[in-house]
């Protein structure tokens, strides 16, 4: 088997996506004559991990940069140099599993000179995923002639969005099957091409990596526990702001957020006097957060999923409170808790 990764640097403390790779890697290592792990570029993979398999890095280092249309140039680089290193380990038998990166030409033609050896791993909904994006660059991208800036806007505001709307149905016509981490995005891939063949496998850790903690009992404060992987407009931070600036009860609520934070959130809690009740962490070991997670009270999913029109998750960070004990309070339905009845307990 080939998995391909596109992301992730693998220095400690992994981000959260980056614990599921390792720990499906671990799995996959176990049950495969022979793995082999693709990335673009040198990382700390073999140094922060024993897993067995081999590794292979398409570029020795990132590649230099171009004036324009940089990201669209590095893309073609990238699947050229995957067509040269995976095609030869798919005609020896190999399957590639691939989380479904956006839409490219590069991807269209690895998929076809490949047929029906890619199973594709799909997390979220791509193309409300980019419109979000694209929503967001607007206001930072202005629209001009001047060559720079006029490159740079038909790349990251145009491009993204035509292209997953216009290529995506290909690319899965060509591909072998999708694991998908929730039943609506099962639904949400066939409705982009009917024939694609789906399963649903949702997100897993390694629970044996956490050791439950403690009851703590509520008294007059509260506290509350958010992991972040990384900045993203559906983690709704400004949607907890604006409930704890409205709460008028006696309970102390004190809410914590470990990982990477957006500036505005930052902004918008101090503009709002609320420092002593939202507190921000840099991405934090597991050691780290051993010591203080007893301390909490519930954790809290993503507040804003729906942003990307997705009412279904089964995010890492839930996993990873459940695994430790920690009571959760969820903003949307869980893959694994929502349909199954003897986790109702658990659900606030």
């Amino acid at each position: 088997m080939v998995y391909i990764c596109l992301s992730g640097n693998f220095k400690h403390p992994f981000s959260g996506v980056e614990k599921k790779i390792v720990s499906k890697l671990a799995c996959l290592s176990q049950q495969t004559e022979r793995l082999t792990v693709v990335f673009p570029y040198k990382n700390n993979f073999k140094e922060t991990t024993n897993i067995n398999c081999d590794v292979v890095y398409l570029f020795e280092s990132k590649p230099k940069r171009y004036r324009y249309l940089d990201i669209t140039f590095q893309n073609y680089k990238l699947y050229n140099r995957m067509n040269e290193v995976v095609s030869p380990l798919i005609k020896e038998g190999s399957c590639v599993l691939f989380r479904f990166p956006m839409s490219s030409i590069g991807l269209l033609k690895f998929v076809k000179m490949n047929p029906n050896a890619v199973v594709f791993e799909h997390n979220t909904k791509e193309l409300e995923e980019a419109l979000l994006n694209v929503n967001k660059l607007k206001s930072k991208i202005s629209f001009s002639l001047r060559p720079s800036i006029f490159f740079n806007y038909i790349e990251q505001i145009i491009l993204p969005v035509f292209i997953e709307r216009r290529i995506t149905k290909k690319v899965l016509q060509y591909a072998k099957a999708g694991v998908c981490v929730t039943h609506e995005l099962a639904e949400y891939e066939k409705k982009r091409f009917s024939g694609y063949k789906t399963v649903v496998i949702s997100n897993g850790i390694d629970v044996n990596l956490f050791s439950p903690i403690s009851y703590k009992p509520i008294e007059k404060t509260i506290n509350i526990i958010m992991l972040n992987g990384f900045e993203a407009e559906w983690r709704g931070l400004d949607r907890y702001i604006v409930g704890i600036k409205k709460y008028k009860g006696t309970y102390d609520f004190q809410f914590h957020v470990y990982g990477k934070n957006l500036s505005e959130e930052i902004a918008s809690t101090k503009q709002n006097g609320l420092d002593s009740k939202i507190h921000f962490h840099d991405v934090t070991s597991k050691e780290e957060l051993d010591k203080v997670m007893e301390s909490f009270h519930f954790g809290l999913s993503d507040l804003a999923s729906f942003r990307k029109d997705m009412l279904e998750g089964c995010s890492l960070k839930i996993r990873e409170y459940l695994s430790r004990g920690l009571p959760v309070i969820l903003a949307q339905r869980d893959t694994d808790l929502s349909f199954n009845k003897k986790c109702g307990r658990l659900l606030y």
